[in-house]
């Protein structure tokens, strides 16, 4: 009986020993594709991370051109300001000249600036204007 015994706890054992065996395999293997699929989930991060640093590389570039462009901007309306400014201060002083004018003592002074330009001289002031001379030098 004791044989009997030894035989079938040997047996049993290695019964225990078989079950105990197969769980840590069928946990290793659990635990292999786990491993597996959290590596490719790694490696679709990084990839991602990838991307989105040369996303924000470009956008650097991007945001630099556009401040080069805003500087740029920048100084040709401050050129426009300082030449509107120039040029609203000739026309002022123009017009007080003409006030000047109008208002002379000198009789034929104001009849001569309240006439109208004969027609060859006015086409040809608009002809200077238009080509940027100027028969006074400015």
């Amino acid at each position: 009986m004791l044989t009997k015994f030894k035989s079938y706890s040997i047996l049993v054992l290695l019964l225990i020993v078989i079950g105990l065996v197969s769980v840590w395999k069928s946990d290793r293997a659990s635990y292999e594709s786990k491993i597996k699929l959290l590596s490719d989930a790694v490696q679709t991060k990084a990839a991602l991370v990838l991307e989105l640093n040369s996303n924000l590389n470009q956008l650097q570039l991007e945001a630099d051109r556009l401040r080069k462009e805003r500087q740029f901007v920048s100084e040709l309306n401050l050129k426009y300001k300082a030449d509107l400014d120039r040029i609203e201060m000739q026309f002022e002083s123009e017009l007080e000249s003409i006030r000047k004018l109008r208002q002379s003592e000198n009789e034929t002074v104001r009849v001569w600036v309240d006439t109208d330009l004969p027609a060859d001289v006015a086409r040809m002031l608009k002809y200077t204007r238009a080509t940027g001379n100027n028969s006074n030098g400015n």
